[in-house]
């Protein structure tokens, strides 16, 4: 099928994840495994249109993105994952219908505590319809964010 088998289930998936949380409204499925992720993603949530031409809604590219915390596992306590860098972004080819976004770390908390990830998204007949590579995330204390710093 589609749907990779990790050999993990939703364990290890972020508080926040899924339907109570209308920051991931837009994931209907979540797979984990070690350093990847496999989200099902609607591609207009909260009645978004697709772009006329296809293009990926906002906030289900933020869905295929965020994703992307399930595969890094839980910060340390009192941090938060929080994303600093893309090398690059490109659709090539119509959103329609659920999308899958594949995410595999790359880097495992390298300099700085940076991990670096790439994404496919693809639709569900598995056809691509965007990669993202490069997506720098850094493990940063969640106080600094509450004070601006």
């Amino acid at each position: 099928g589609l749907v990779p088998d990790f050999g993990a289930d939703r364990a290890g998936v972020p508080p926040g994840f899924g339907k109570a949380s209308r920051v991931y409204q837009a994931i209907d499925a979540l797979w984990v495994g070690p350093g990847v992720a496999l989200a099902q993603v609607n591609a207009a949530p909260t009645g978004e249109r697709v772009g006329e031409d296809g293009a990926l809604s906002p906030a289900a590219l933020d869905a295929c993105l965020h994703a992307t915390l399930a595969a890094m596992g839980k910060p340390q306590p009192g941090r938060v994952h929080l994303p600093v860098g893309l090398e690059s972004f490109e659709q090539t080819r119509a959103a329609a219908g659920p999308l899958f976004s594949f995410i595999r770390i790359r880097d495992e908390r390298g300099r700085a505590g940076v991990a670096t990830a790439d994404l496919r998204i693809v639709d569900a007949q598995g056809a691509a319809v965007a990669d993202v590579r490069g997506l720098r995330v850094q493990e940063v204390a969640a106080a600094a964010l509450a004070r601006g710093a």
